[in-house]
């Protein structure tokens, strides 16, 4: 087993939208000590939507196809240590994480 038992991201809200900020925390919980260099985050939020419209006349049917995908941000975070020092976690320790928001384009 493994020395990460919780590994979650907690949202302020449910849903966002363009123009706002997303927002909450990281939870991480351990079974043991370990001693890491750096702990990252990649968000990316994008939307993908594809839907067809048929359209049938007497004596033929067109099918038109449309798709739209939008990236609304892709970050990376820096959420704890250095890459040169290592950084000992404990345990049931809870040190909390420094709070992100990113903004939606």
């Amino acid at each position: 087993m493994g020395r990460v038992k919780t590994f979650a991201i907690l949202y302020d809200r449910p849903t966002y939208s363009c123009g706002e900020w997303v927002s909450g925390r990281i939870v991480l919980e351990l079974t043991d000590q370990t001693e890491v260099k750096v702990l990252k985050i990649h968000a990316k939020g994008q939307a993908y939507v594809h839907w067809t419209e048929r359209q049938s006349g007497s004596k033929s049917s067109q099918t038109r196809h449309y798709t739209q995908e939008l990236r609304y941000f892709k970050h990376k975070y820096l959420l704890i240590g250095t890459e040169k020092d290592m950084k000992t976690l404990f345990n049931g320790e809870s040190s909390p994480l420094q709070q992100r928001r990113c903004w939606i384009s």
